[in-house]
């Protein structure tokens, strides 16, 4: 019997299987498991197919992975466009000839946005939900009404360069009221944000200089739940929590030398509820694992990484994570740096107040990592899938039996993360009768 579209063809049915995991690449990060050229013939099989993939296979664009896609080809799919990322980047693309892109949801930029074409372009597209760019201080003086049309924008990722006492304001004042989530890298030192309101801010992560202008974002904020800052400006944030700015915060990620740590620990014991930590240090005390203790019945996620490269955990830091461990009885996630004896301390279900709340552990160990080239088929070790891929790591065979061995004594336990290589626990599917 004849078919009766192209996805009754096996072998079309195969090339779309193949295509839809657009854009991934491997950890190498020079080889993509879809090529664009590729598609270019895959697509053109026939209109009813074109009808039904055009819309998915062109959903997003990424300048950097189609840097040899012909521009007409780009242009001839426009409509289809919702995301574009980096955006610029192809110094092929003439500035006066690039696709019209009006229904953009969201939208990265690769250069700097400081160009009448760059306004036109987010003026063009009022229903971007997400924009990321570095903003001169040419663009915070000139084109300060970019944003006025953009009535649903929820993510926003900016650096901004130096520039007036009154551009970033009004810059920000159209897209303060819809804002959800956001990265702020601020250079200059006076943004000028007082006054504005930030009513669904959730999540922002912030690096600034002056720690008025912090105080200032995070007053503006009352519903802020998640923050983050780098190490050297968090300082500055912890002093603004500390007198009770951020009082929804629930999530909190600061990096800290060992001069910090009473500020962190201090602010920490006056606050409740945090749901999730993730800490960077020099060193470990007895008062920091004391203090993030005191969230023991709400803690889920925790992280703590040392800011020393090299430095290993040492007996009283394992001493000080056993505490945590057996005191907190929610954590659902957690990541821990450079581990020295993990079956002994991380691995062991005894040392956890409750087990069984474990679903996923990420951490750093000395197991040897060896190189498979190839590994094209699922292999699994009592349970546990290992990578897969052109070009795979996992570890010793006997060290993975003793890690998944221990792991039996974590009941939801699903996801094991060791010096970035993943785990996941999954029987493999058995066909036939």
């Amino acid at each position: 019997m004849a078919a009766r579209n192209p996805l009754d063809i096996p072998e079309i049915l195969f090339l779309v299987g193949k295509y839809i995991p657009l854009w991934h690449s491997y950890p190498s990060g020079t080889l993509y498991a879809f090529q664009p050229q590729d598609m270019l013939s895959c697509i053109q099989v026939s209109r009813l197919f074109q009808i039904t993939m055009l819309p998915i296979l062109w959903y997003m664009v990424d300048e950097r992975i189609m840097a040899t896609v012909p521009i007409d080809i780009i242009r001839k799919y426009t409509p289809y466009i919702r995301i574009h990322l980096n955006y610029g980047l192809r110094s092929d693309f003439p500035t006066d000839n690039r696709p019209f892109c009006a229904e953009l949801i969201h939208l990265s930029f690769a250069e700097k946005v400081e160009k009448g074409h760059h306004v036109e372009l987010i003026k063009n597209n009022p229903g971007l939900k997400s924009l990321k760019g570095s903003f001169s201080s040419a663009f915070s003086t000139h084109y300060g009404d970019t944003f006025e049309n953009l009535k649903e924008l929820e993510d926003f990722q900016c650096i901004l360069d130096r520039g007036d006492n009154t551009s970033y304001q009004q810059l920000f004042r159209p897209i303060a009221p819809t804002l959800r989530t956001m990265k702020l890298l601020a250079k200059s030192t006076t943004l000028n944000l007082d006054g504005l309101v930030f009513p669904k801010l959730k999540e922002l992560i912030v690096d600034l200089f002056n720690e008025q202008e912090a105080r200032i974002l995070l007053q503006g904020s009352p519903n802020l739940e998640s923050l983050a800052s780098s190490h050297f400006y968090s300082r500055k944030l912890i002093r603004v929590i500390k007198t009770g700015g951020c009082p929804s915060l629930k999530n909190l990620h600061v990096g800290m030398s060992d001069q910090d740590q009473n500020d962190v620990a201090e602010m920490l014991e006056c606050r409740v509820g945090f749901q999730g930590l993730e800490l960077s240090f020099e060193s470990f005390s007895g008062r920091l694992a004391a203090a993030i203790n005191h969230h023991a019945s709400s803690l889920t996620h925790l992280s703590m990484y040392r800011t020393r490269y090299g430095v290993m955990w040492g007996p009283t830091t394992s001493q000080y994570l056993h505490q945590i461990l057996s005191t907190c009885g929610q954590l659902k996630d957690v990541v821990v740096g450079l581990v020295i004896d993990v079956t002994g301390v991380l691995m062991n279900p005894d040392h956890w107040k409750n087990p069984n709340a474990l679903e996923r552990l990420s951490m750093n160990t000395l197991g040897a990592l060896e190189s498979y080239i190839g590994r094209k088929m699922d292999e699994y070790i009592d349970g546990w899938r290992l990578p897969t891929g052109i070009m795979s790591r996992a570890h010793n065979i006997e060290f993975l039996k003793a890690i998944f061995e221990a792991a039996e004594g974590f009941s939801r336990l699903r996801t094991i993360t060791m010096d970035g290589v993943i785990y996941e626990k999954e029987r493999p599917t058995t066909l036939g009768w």
